[in-house]
């Protein structure tokens, strides 16, 4: 049994027949790939009224075309960014924890980013820490 991996996110590929408001939005957070992007940025950027960028991202949630992330920086900011990315490390925090781990010297050896990741991946799997999904409200 081979591992199946996951698929690579493809720019080519067309979003699935959206209304035009939907269509608008997909296209605009999907352009910002792992960083995301802010809702206030979004009603900027298009000039769409509140309220229809808010049905429209509920719609496209639903319909598993984007998700919601927390920023570590900005915790009450929501920020959509496309299902096939994963967070951007400035997003997620890592360099942040990085930095803490360095600071505390904690650690006798120098760890590369991606090997705290890892780290902080390994304590989640052993329930050692707790890994917190966005409610969008601020809330955990």
């Amino acid at each position: 049994m081979t591992p199946q991996k996951r698929r690579q996110p493809d720019s080519q590929t067309q979003p699935p027949a959206l209304p035009k408001s939907e269509r608008i939005l997909y296209e605009l957070i999907k352009s910002r790939k792992n960083t995301g992007i802010w809702t206030a940025d979004m009603k900027r950027e298009t000039g769409l009224q509140n309220i229809v960028v808010t049905k429209a991202l509920k719609s496209l949630q639903s319909k598993n075309l984007i998700k919601d992330v927390v920023n570590v920086h900005n915790k009450s900011r929501k920020i959509f960014m496309a299902v096939e990315f994963e967070p951007s490390k400035e997003v997620s925090g890592v360099h942040d924890i990085h930095k803490c781990i360095a600071a505390s010297r904690v650690m006798k050896v120098e760890c590369t980013m991606q090997q705290v990741l890892e780290i902080v991946r390994a304590l989640a799997l052993d329930k050692e820490i707790e890994e917190l999904k966005s409610t969008g409200t601020a809330e955990f």
